[in-house]
C-alpha cells in the first residue's frame, strides 16, 4: 500500500475562502442600479429633466449622491470577499453613470451660454425701446452684435452677418417703439439717422410705417399752422388746399372731427353735471335752505359759461342775484309764501318762487315731519322718538308753518307702526295702540296710514261675551218702536225718523239706511262692510274736515273696508273673533260660526 506524505507547511496553510452567494450579489447590483436610474431619469427632480443652468448646478450633487449610495451597497457585503465581489460589479455600472453626467453637463454647458446671450440680447432690444437718449443707441447696438457674435461661434455660424443683423434689431426695436408710442416725429427722425444700420429685411418692415407716420406729421403740421388763423372753417380750408396728398388731407379731416367730437363731449358732459349741481342747488335751496352754501348759483352760472351755454348762464345768474329772497322765502311759512307770490310780477323771480313752493309741496306730501325738521331752522332736528312730548312740538311748529295736519313721525317711522301692526303679536299691537291714543286728536288724525287695528283676544271677549246676545243692535229706536208703531226694523228706517235729535248732533236726513236689526239676514258680510264705509264716508260734511283731513278720513275708512272684505272673504276669524273699526261709522264684528254684527256709533 502506498503511503502520502505530505509538507511541513501543510499544516499551517490558510483554509480557502468560502464561496461568494452570486445571487446575493447580483441582487445587492440592481438596487444600486435602480436607485441611480432614479436619480438620473425618474425622479421628479431627476438630472437628466434638467437643462442649462438647473443641470450644470445640479451634477455635483448627483454625482456624490450616486458615490453615496455606491458606498452604502458595498457595507451592505458580509465580508471581505463578497464586498470585493460587489465592488467589481458595482464599479462599472458607476464607471458609465459618471461619464453619463459628464457628457450631460457639457451639452447644457452649451445650452446656457446660449441662454446666457439670449437673456442678454432681449435686454438690449428692451432698453432700445425704454431708452430716451437716443445718444446711446450705437452702444446698445454694439453690445448687441458683440452677443450675437458669441452665439455665431457656438453654433458654427458666420459671425459678421449675425452682427449686421444684431445692431439693425436695435436701430428697429427703437424705431417701433416710438411709432407704437405715437411718438411719429421721433421715430422719422431716427429712422433718417438709422437707414444705413439697417438690414434690409427691417427696411422693408419698417416702410410702411414710416410712410403712415409721414402722412400724420404732415397732417399734424398744417393743423397747427392753420389752427391759429381766422377765417373759413379748418375743413373748407383742409379741402382747398392743393399741398397735401389725399391721404395727408383725410388724416387731417379724421384729426380735425376726432377733436371737434372730443371737445364736444367733454362740454356736453360738463354741462350735465352743471345741470346735476343745479338741481341739487335748487333742491337745498327749498327744502335745506340752511344747508345751501351760498354762491353755489353763481359759480354755476359761470361753469355753464366757460362750457358755451350763454343762455343757461343767464338765467341761473339772474337766479344767483335773488339768492337772498330766495333763501329767505323757503324759510317762511306756506301763507307768507302765496303772500310773496301774489305780490310778484310774473317774470323769472315769481317762476322761481313757484317752483320752490312746488318742491316744498312735493316733499311735504311725501314725509311732512322729515320735511319740516329739515326746512325750518327753528323746528330743529328729529327729538328721539322716545321723546313724544318733544316730536309733538315739532309736528304742531310744522303744522303751523305749513296749515297743514301733521304727525309727529316721519314716514318710515310710520312704515314701521304699519309692519309692527301688521306682524307683531296682539300684545305689541294692543301696547303700540296704546301708544298712540296717547297722542292729541289731531295728531290721530293724520295717522291714517296706519292700518285699521285688530282687537286683541282678550279685547273681544270683553265686548262680545258669551252671555251677551250678538244679534243685539244699541242703536235709537225707530219710530213706531218708540211711539207704539209696529213698523218693522226689516222695512228699514224712516228717513225723517232714523236719527233722533236726541241720539245724534246731526240731521237724519243725511244717513243712508240702517242694516236690518238682530242676525243681519237681509245682508250679507260684504254688504255689511259696504254699509259701514258708506255710512262713515257721509259723515265728513258734517265733521268740518279740510282738504287734508278728508283725504284722511277716506283713507282710514277704505283701509277698514278692505280689511273687512278680506275678513268677509277669506273666512279665516279668530277664536275670541275680530272687531273693525270704521272711524265714524261704527264697528263690525266677525265671531266663528255667526254672521257679522255691525254697530253704529253712539253720539253724544
Amino acid at each position: 500500500m502506498a503511503e502520502f506524505s505530505f509538507p511541513d507547511w501543510w499544516a499551517d496553510a490558510p483554509q480557502p475562502p468560502p464561496p461568494v452567494d452570486a445571487d446575493r450579489i447580483e441582487g445587492l447590483a440592481n438596487r444600486f442600479i435602480a436607485a441611480s436610474q432614479d436619480a438620473l431619469h425618474n425622479a421628479p427632480d431627476a438630472l437628466f429633466g434638467k437643462s442649462g443652468a438647473d443641470a450644470v448646478e445640479a451634477a455635483p450633487v448627483v454625482a456624490a449622491q450616486l458615490s453615496d449610495l455606491r458606498d452604502a451597497t458595498l457595507d451592505l457585503a458580509l465580508d471581505e470577499h463578497e464586498r470585493q465581489a460587489l465592488t467589481d460589479r458595482l464599479e462599472r455600472y458607476h464607471s458609465v453613470s459618471l461619464d453619463d453626467i459628464d457628457r450631460h453637463v457639457t451639452e447644457q454647458r452649451n445650452v446656457l451660454a446660449r441662454q446666457t446671450i439670449a437673456d442678454r440680447q432681449a435686454l438690449n432690444l428692451r432698453a432700445a425701446g425704454l431708452e430716451h437718449n437716443e445718444d446711446v443707441l450705437p452702444g446698445l447696438a454694439g453690445a448687441h452684435a458683440q452677443a450675437a457674435q458669441a452665439l455665431a461661434r457656438l453654433d458654427g455660424m458666420p459671425e459678421e452677418p449675425a452682427m449686421q443683423t444684431a445692431r439693425s434689431a436695435v436701430w428697429r426695436s427703437a424705431i417701433d417703439q416710438r411709432l407704437a408710442d405715437g411718438e411719429g416725429a421721433r421715430a422719422l427722425s431716427l429712422f433718417e439717422r438709422a437707414k444705413e444700420h439697417l438690414s434690409p429685411v427691417d427696411q422693408r418692415a419698417l416702410e410702411m410705417p414710416i410712410r403712415t407716420a409721414r402722412t400724420e406729421a404732415a397732417a399734424d403740421a398744417w393743423i397747427a399752422r392753420e389752427q391759429p388763423k381766422p377765417g373759413e372753417p379748418l375743413t373748407a380750408r383742409l379741402q382747398a388746399d392743393t399741398d397735401l396728398s389725399l391721404a395727408e388731407k383725410r388724416t387731417a379731416l379724421a384729426k380735425i372731427e376726432a377733436r371737434d367730437s372730443a371737445q364736444e363731449s367733454a362740454r356736453v358732459a360738463a354741462v350735465a353735471g352743471f345741470d346735476d349741481r343745479l338741481k341739487d342747488a335748487t333742491g337745498a335751496l327749498a327744502t335745506q335752505p340752511a344747508a345751501y352754501k351760498p354762491g353755489t348759483l353763481a359759480a354755476i352760472a359761470n361753469g355753464y359759461e366757460d362750457a358755451g351755454e350763454s343762455d343757461k348762464a343767464d338765467s341761473v345768474r339772474r337766479m344767483a342775484l335773488q339768492e337772498g329772497f330766495l333763501r329767505s322765502f323757503a324759510a317762511s311759512s306756506a301763507s307768507a309764501q302765496q303772500r310773496l307770490v301774489d305780490s310778484l310780477p310774473e317774470g323769472e323771480g315769481r317762476a322761481a318762487a313757484e317752483a320752490i313752493q312746488a318742491r316744498q309741496n312735493e316733499a311735504f306730501a311725501q314725509d311732512p315731519f322729515t320735511a319740516g325738521t329739515a326746512l325750518y331752522p327753528d323746528v330743529g332736528a328729529p327729538a328721539p322718538i322716545n321723546d313724544l312730548t318733544g316730536r309733538i312740538a315739532q309736528a304742531r311748529t310744522i303744522a303751523a308753518y305749513r296749515g297743514i295736519p301733521v304727525a309727529p313721525f316721519t314716514a318710515e317711522e310710520i312704515a314701521i307702526l304699519r309692519r309692527k301692526f301688521s306682524e307683531g303679536t296682539p300684545l305689541e299691537r294692543d301696547a303700540l295702540f296704546a301708544q298712540l291714543n296717547a297722542l292729541p286728536e289731531d295728531m290721530r288724525v293724520n295717522l291714517a296710514h296706519v292700518p285699521v287695528r285688530e282687537k286683541s283676544d282678550a279685547e273681544t271677549d270683553s265686548l262680545l261675551r258669551p252671555t251677551e246676545d250678538i244679534n243685539r243692535f244699541d242703536e235709537p229706536p225707530l219710530q213706531g218702536e218708540a211711539d207704539g208703531s209696529s213698523r218693522s226694523r226689516h222695512e228699514g228706517p224712516s228717513p225723517a225718523t232714523h236719527n233722533s235729535a236726541a241720539a245724534r248732533d246731526v240731521h237724519s236726513a243725511s244717513f243712508p239706511p240702517t242694516p236690518p236689526a238682530n242676525d243681519n239676514t237681509d245682508l250679507t258680510a260684504e254688504e255689511i262692510c259696504h254699509h259701514a264705509f258708506g255710512f262713515s264716508m257721509s259723515q265728513m260734511r258734517w265733521r268740518n274736515l279740510d282738504f287734508n283731513g278728508r283725504l284722511l278720513w277716506i283713507e282710514e275708512n277704505r283701509q277698514a273696508r278692505d280689511f273687512c272684505l278680506k275678513k268677509a272673504g277669506d273666512g279665516h276669524i279668530p277664536r275670541n273673533g275680530v272687531h273693525i273699526e270704521f272711524p265714524g261709522g261704527g264697528v263690525v264684528i266677525f265671531r266663528p260660526d255667526h254672521r257679522p254684527v255691525y254697530r253704529e256709533p253712539k253720539y253724544k
